[in-house]
């Protein structure tokens, strides 16, 4: 159990699976746990994945970070969130990016 929680815990300095912004954090946790949503596909292409390169791991096993961006003059406009999405992706290179 050390070993697992120490592995768990150095995941953090590789890149993630998957950049994504969402406004309602628990949906889109729900969504991914579920393969459910409008053009989700990361739970059946990580699905695909490990069985593939036989990892035995589920969606529900991965770590879900979340990074909070407010900011104290207000809301971001949905332009600057697709711009700093797309920053964040260039800058993380997810693995799972599906573009």
């Amino acid at each position: 159990m050390v070993f697992w929680r120490a592995l768990m815990a150095s995941s953090i300095f590789s890149k993630p699976l998957y950049v994504g912004m969402a406004t309602d954090l628990s949906d889109r946790y729900k969504s991914h746990l579920t393969g459910s949503g409008d053009g989700n596909t990361f739970h059946s292409r990580f699905g695909e994945y490990s069985k593939r390169h036989k990892l035995d791991l589920e969606v529900e096993q991965l770590l879900f970070v979340c990074v909070p961006v407010s900011m104290s003059s207000g809301p971001l406009s949905r332009e600057q969130i697709a711009v700093l999405e797309e920053i964040l992706k260039v800058i993380c290179q997810p693995v799972f990016d599906w573009k």
